[in-house]
């Protein structure tokens, strides 16, 4: 659930994004985008603004252009495999066991 905060810069992404599909208000697409990005940011999100006639790979390179050095780190595995052919030790113990009726 959104806090009273989540919820006003819900409300104000909303309007920007009503406002500029309305033909009689001054506020652009562009503008609308920006809030958006903005307040993404301001809650703690990635948020971006592409050129639409960017290719994909030069919007990933943006995207990652952003990111951390020391995002990805490397992660210690936390569990081990364990193999085991349980089938064939069940079949070895209906071998010994014998036909059971």
């Amino acid at each position: 659930m959104l806090g009273s905060g989540g919820r006003a810069s819900e409300l104000k992404q909303q309007g920007a994004l009503e406002a500029a599909r309305d033909p009689n208000s001054s506020v652009t697409a562009y503008d609308a985008e920006q809030t958006v990005v903005d307040e993404a940011k301001a809650a703690g999100s990635a948020g971006f603004i592409f050129n639409p006639d960017a290719s994909p790979e030069e919007k990933a390179a943006q995207a990652g252009a952003r990111i951390p050095s020391n995002f990805h780190h490397e992660r210690k595995p936390k569990a081990t495999a364990l193999a085991s052919d349980i089938v064939r030790q069940l079949a070895l113990l209906r071998l010994a066991i014998g036909p059971t009726n």
